[in-house]
């Protein structure tokens, strides 16, 4: 069987640091292994129906487990209010007993603000 990853995180545009390191990410997996993407940048200016297509995302991480039996979560950790979001796809992959692997962008930006001694 074919190993297949979900990856879940912020992908451009919007452009800024944590998008651009998922994007570097992404583009790793792909040359690797199978990869189904939800991204989660908003793509919207209407907050309500962003927050709607961001609820809608895990319903579809949803039925890619229940198609698949090897997927591994890829998520990338999101900060505020879209650590729900984040919690809906890790009890989904639970719920399925699939593996996963989680970045935060607090790491990447904690080795960038450390100067070098």
């Amino acid at each position: 069987m074919t190993k297949q990853v979900a990856f879940v995180g912020p992908l451009p545009p919007p452009v800024h640091g944590f998008s651009n390191i998922c994007a570097m990410m992404l583009d790793l997996l792909k040359a690797r292994v199978l990869v189904v993407v939800f991204d989660r940048a908003p793509k919207v200016s209407n907050r309500f129906l962003t927050i709607l297509l961001q609820l809608a995302k895990p319903l579809l991480f949803f039925l890619v487990c229940l198609r698949r039996r090897n997927v591994i979560l890829y998520l990338a950790l999101s900060g505020g209010s879209g650590q729900v979001i984040d919690c809906i796809y890790i009890l989904v992959s639970k719920l399925f007993g699939r593996r996963g692997v989680h970045s935060s962008s607090q790491f990447f930006l904690y080795q960038c603000a450390v100067p070098d001694q």
